[in-house]
């Protein structure tokens, strides 16, 4: 009876030790990003069976036994985390790029808008004096204002893309690495858990790493009765087990930035940063860099004829003011110099075409181009379609700027009651140390009469003799 005593009082000397130490454990990480808290769970030691026909010795305890050392981790928590995690990636990155995109047209009293309000007064400056070359010139300049501001906007929007297909490069990079590194953990948990060990600190390196994988591309996953997790986007598996799949950044044909699995050209549907680099780039850029063709468009069309139909100072026809199909090279005529600008509408009232230098009727009609709705159907003005883009480069900014907002704060709380469920208090952790303590006492205490009694039944009672 003495002996079983002291085993089970060390039992529970022992377990209270194992006890403290991952409440130790749980203390010093508590400030650790991505630490889970652990608790020692515990359980009755099997009984030992009575001696047959003797009273009073039937399934006698043994104790206290240490089963295993769990992470307290809420897989709902983890889930609506990560869901929040992936829609802040995409709205992050998306408002990123659009935020850069919002230059394009520079300050709007010094910017391309300006400049296109520039142009039209200098005609209307050229009409009040056709005869003078600086005013000619200065129709010239303004126009070459305006075509660079169209064009610098457009190589703009051009180099944000191909920057974020840059970066777009690096996040697969990144990604391969990460589902790599999932690959490997899946593997050193399986080991550890088929050797009876806890890996908790594995498990808590492969969350981090889907946490990162969540954010990056809103990939989901799925754990297995051994503990491996399999990591898909959406129905297309990147992790199965120990093999992960590797991630290749390209072009589709239409040259716009594509994520695809490694020897297979479908595009993946993924969320999370990628997913909005890939978005903003494919839809967005485009949509605008298409709006911004359409505003050079009706800028080349609308000026070239309405310049081409008036005459130059020495009563020649006008030729083309702009050049170029699109916003990338549109630019004023090289051959345009100021005596060739057609100010002039010509009279041909007595039968034969009559140009006056002083004619500065055809500047008039081109500075009242300005109201001309001939862009796009219905038509607008040149003016309306270049604000109605900046508009809506202004709106698209503004929306991401709001997603960015609300997914913040959406992802805030889910990281909150994550943190709640799955972290360490330490005024918790205090309690447990203090129960803990006052189990240890009470242990040693029954170990140290255990010895007691001992010590008198061997040593009192001439047990040893």
């Amino acid at each position: 009876m003495t002996f079983n005593l002291l085993n089970i009082s060390s039992s529970a000397v022992f377990v209270a030790q194992r006890a403290t130490e991952v409440i130790g454990q749980n203390v010093s990480n508590s400030g650790t990003e991505g630490y889970t808290r652990q608790r020692l769970e515990t359980t009755a030691g099997v009984p030992t069976p009575g001696v047959p026909g003797m009273r009073g010795t039937g399934m006698l305890g043994t104790g206290v036994v240490a089963t295993n050392i769990t992470r307290i981790r809420d897989d709902l928590s983890d889930l609506a985390y990560r869901t929040q995690a992936a829609a802040n990636g995409s709205a992050t990155a998306q408002s990123s790029v659009l935020d850069r995109a919002q230059q394009v047209m520079g300050p709007i009293d010094t910017g391309t808008p300006m400049s296109l309000n520039a142009f039209w007064n200098s005609w209307n400056t050229l009409s009040v004096s056709p005869a003078d070359p600086a005013a000619r010139s200065g129709v010239i300049d303004a126009g070459n204002t305006v075509a660079a501001g169209i064009r610098d906007a457009a190589t703009q929007l051009d180099q944000i893309t191909a920057d974020t297909v840059l970066k777009i490069g690096t996040d697969v990079t990144t990604v391969n690495t990460l589902l790599t590194h999932v690959a490997q953990l899946n593997k050193q948990v399986l080991e550890a858990t088929s050797a009876g060990s806890s890996p908790n600190d594995l498990l808590d390196e492969r969350d981090r790493a889907l946490d990162s994988l969540s954010s990056m591309t809103g990939a989901t996953f799925r754990k297995d009765s051994l503990g491996s997790v399999t990591v898909s986007v959406g129905s297309i598996p990147l992790v199965q087990g120990q093999d992960a799949a590797t991630l290749t950044a390209g072009t589709s044909a239409a040259g716009t930035p594509i994520v695809t699995l490694q020897g297979d050209n479908t595009p993946l549907s993924m969320s999370g940063e990628l997913g909005g680099y890939v978005a903003v780039t494919t839809l967005t850029i485009p949509a605008l860099r298409g709006q911004l063709d359409t505003v050079a468009q009706g800028l080349i069309s609308t000026v070239n004829a309405a310049h081409q139909a008036g005459y130059d100072a020495s009563g020649a026809p006008g030729i083309a003011f702009f050049t170029g199909s699109g916003a990338a090279n549109i630019t004023v005529n090289p051959q345009l110099t100021a005596p060739k600008v057609a100010a002039a509408k010509g009279d041909s009232s007595s039968g034969s075409l009559v140009v006056n230098q002083n004619d500065g009727n055809n500047a008039l009609a081109m500075s009242q181009l300005r109201a001309a709705k001939t862009v796009g159907s219905p038509g607008i003005t040149v003016s309306d379609a270049l604000n109605a883009f900046a508009s809506q480069l202004g709106s698209d900014a503004a929306a991401a700027a709001t997603s960015v907002t609300a997914t913040s704060a959406s992802l805030s709380g889910a990281t909150k009651q994550r943190a709640s469920a799955d972290g360490v208090s330490v005024d918790e952790e205090m309690v447990d140390m203090l129960k803990w303590q006052r189990t240890y006492e009470a242990a040693a205490k029954c170990v140290s009469i255990a010895d007691a009694m001992l010590d008198k039944i061997i040593n009192g009672m001439g047990a040893g003799h």
